[in-house]
């Protein structure tokens, strides 16, 4: 993970299957372009690294950006960004349904 990120990127495991990304000086630019290399990673790592295996790694991302300026605590910050990535598993999953019965 930490190799689709930028040298001054941080990942920090928060506990089991969940890290936390902090990318000072995001934006919403810088997000999705974070975003697109851990995905084209992780896509790259399940074509060349699963093929006798029958199960693909995946991923489930929130986001939420907090300027140092910000008065919102950082604990606001992670339920905005948890919200998030409930939000985007929910659409993952209704559009995989979907695109099955099409």
């Amino acid at each position: 993970m930490s190799s689709s990120l930028k040298g001054i990127d941080y990942v920090i495991r928060t506990g089991g299957d969940e890290f936390l990304v902090v990318s000072p000086n995001a934006t919403d630019f810088t997000k999705q372009k974070i975003m697109k290399r851990l995905e084209k990673k992780i896509d790259l790592y399940n074509k060349y690294n699963n093929r006798d295996i029958n199960y693909k790694v995946s991923v489930s991302v929130g986001c939420a950006l907090r300027s140092h300026l910000s008065k919102d605590s950082i604990e606001f910050t992670l339920n905005i960004a948890d919200k998030d990535m409930y939000n985007n598993k929910i659409n993952h999953n209704n559009n995989h349904h979907n695109n099955n019965h099409i």
